[in-house]
């Protein structure tokens, strides 16, 4: 499982050369070690590692060519390129718990994916453009926001999964409850943005979900071996992994 990997002085490179062939699960320890981590290479790192070699130039240039040819580096503008009209990404509503909806090369192979990955694509093609779009950790939705880039407040969401729809604060609200929220009172802080690791850390945490749902132990081994690489869950996923393991030795 190899991954090509590439040296950027700037996200908008346009002559990239190779530097070597790494495996995927140290790398994205290292990765994850760095404060100034790119999430791009981060969940591309994470798809090599599930799926297999993949070339990172490649998929790198697929997301610097969405940029490319947006029409306006506007929040609107990126909006309306990635998620409306005939090429759109669209939310899979029909095989939502699929894997490949967590993997950010098979979600722009497809052109399909859950909130958290679509809202990947929207933020590393924003950033590429220097818009200010960020990732929001709601609750069970994964949404992404505009944000004043003095101050990093929220100015307004939007729902990558449906559309692009525009949310203000109350439509929020209402997107939690309406898609079963867990009944807590709704917080406000869950509208603020979040990190590159927090975005990770959760797009780990559905592929190990939805490994033990279908019981695809090769899956949920290998994603257990990236989230050794998070000093955050090291611990844990070690004691798991040989509990899991225990009946073979």
């Amino acid at each position: 499982m190899l991954i090509e990997e590439r040296s950027r002085k700037h996200a908008g490179e346009r002559s990239p050369r190779y530097v070597g062939r790494v495996e995927p699960v140290p790398r994205f320890a290292e990765l994850m070690r760095r404060p100034d981590t790119s999430l791009d290479e981060a969940l591309l790192t994470i798809a090599a590692a599930v799926r297999g070699p993949l070339d990172l130039i490649e998929q790198l240039a697929r997301l610097d060519e969405l940029a490319a040819t947006c029409p306006s580096p506007t929040v609107e503008g990126v909006v309306r390129h990635l998620f409306r009209g005939p090429d759109a990404f669209l939310g899979d509503r029909t095989t939502y718990d699929d894997p490949e909806n967590s993997l950010l090369d098979r979600v722009l192979d497809r052109r399909r994916g859950m909130p958290i990955t679509l809202a990947s694509v929207a933020i590393e093609v924003a950033r590429r453009l220097g818009v200010p779009l960020v990732g929001v950790g709601l609750p069970a939705h994964f949404l992404v926001a505009e944000v004043d880039p003095s101050s990093m407040r929220p100015l307004r969401w939007f729902d990558c999964f449906d559309a692009g729809a525009a949310l203000d604060e109350r439509a929020c609200e209402a997107l939690y409850r309406r898609i079963g929220g867990d009944g807590r009172r709704f917080d406000a802080s869950w509208l603020l943005p979040v990190t590159t690791r927090q975005i990770v850390v959760r797009v780990l945490n559905n592929l190990k979900a939805s490994a033990q749902r279908r019981g695809d132990l090769r899956l949920l081994h290998r994603v257990m071996y990236l989230r050794m690489g998070l000093a955050e869950l090291a611990l844990a996923e070690h004691d798991e992994m040989a509990r899991l393991m225990a009946p073979y030795n």
